[in-house]
């Protein structure tokens, strides 16, 4: 994660997840924990990056199919009509912003 503030001073940060993932929504709970710890309460910022590296396939769980099959519906209704189409159950549109 990386912040550049109005005096164009940047400030960086890595965070791990906890384990490997492959379902987005589980991803910004520490994205969120990294952006806390780097914002400076008055400071006004100009330029946020977020990079994501050592990406590999995280190995399927025993009760993950009926999940990944869902996502994959998801993704097509998505990819066909558009990102407003649908959303996750349970998952507030604040949540994935």
């Amino acid at each position: 994660m990386k912040l550049k503030d109005a005096r164009f001073v940047i400030t960086t940060r890595q965070r791990p997840f906890p384990r490997p993932l492959d379902y987005d929504p589980a991803m910004w709970p520490t994205i969120r924990a990294a952006l806390s710890d780097l914002l400076k309460p008055g400071t006004k910022y100009r330029l946020a990056g977020l990079a994501l590296s050592s990406l590999t396939p995280a190995p399927p769980g025993l009760f993950d199919r009926r999940r990944s099959t869902a996502i994959a519906a998801l993704d097509a209704l998505v990819a066909r009509h558009g990102p407003g189409i649908i959303g996750l159950g349970g998952v507030a549109p604040k949540d994935i912003d």
